[in-house]
């Protein structure tokens, strides 16, 4: 059974998600999406719930603030309202279900590592896991710096992302969290 509702994260807002559930006695599987991302993922959550779901898991997709048909301005965001959201997400979750895991896609693979979320399991799609690496050099160029000073954001997306998000992006290193065999 899908259903669609909406949660409140800790400033308020109203976050919008999908549960697909009716599966009894089966885990969860929470789907984080990425940066400037939403709870389809272009389609590609939503063929994921489908498949998740048809091999016995019960699935909860969400959009963050400023994402999707989330309340706020994804201008307002960075990576600390990203895991609130996670965690308030998680909240909702664990009142129904014992067994929680996470998806964190792209970007969404650093919020849902940085949360610290005490979920059971964790798989990390296509993970963007050293932003200050992999993401922040793609903004640290001379037309974003010029347009954040001009406009105070850049656009990604459609979505407005402001400067506190490209700092995150450039502070944010995993390193100490990821043990390499």
């Amino acid at each position: 059974m899908i259903k669609k509702d909406y949660f409140l994260n800790e400033k308020s807002y109203t976050l919008s998600y999908i549960m697909n559930d009716g599966l009894s006695n089966s885990p969860v599987i929470v789907m984080v999406h990425g940066f400037a991302g939403n709870k389809e993922e272009n389609g590609l959550f939503n063929e994921s719930d489908a498949f998740f779901h048809s091999r016995g898991y019960n699935v909860f997709r969400f959009d963050m603030t400023g994402s999707g048909e989330s309340e706020g301005k994804f201008i307002h965001t960075n990576l600390g309202t990203q895991k609130s959201d996670l965690i308030k997400a998680l909240e909702v979750v664990k009142t129904n279900y014992l067994k929680v895991g996470i998806v964190g896609f792209s970007f969404g693979a650093t919020v849902s590592l940085l949360a610290d979320s005490g979920a059971d399991a964790f798989a990390l799609w296509s993970p963007a896991l050293f932003p200050c690496k992999d993401m922040f050099p793609r903004y640290d160029t001379e037309e974003v710096k010029k347009e954040l000073i001009e406009k105070g954001y850049l656009l990604k997306s459609g979505l407005m992302v402001g400067s506190d998000m490209i700092n995150d992006l450039r502070n944010c290193d995993l390193s100490r969290l990821i043990r390499i065999f």
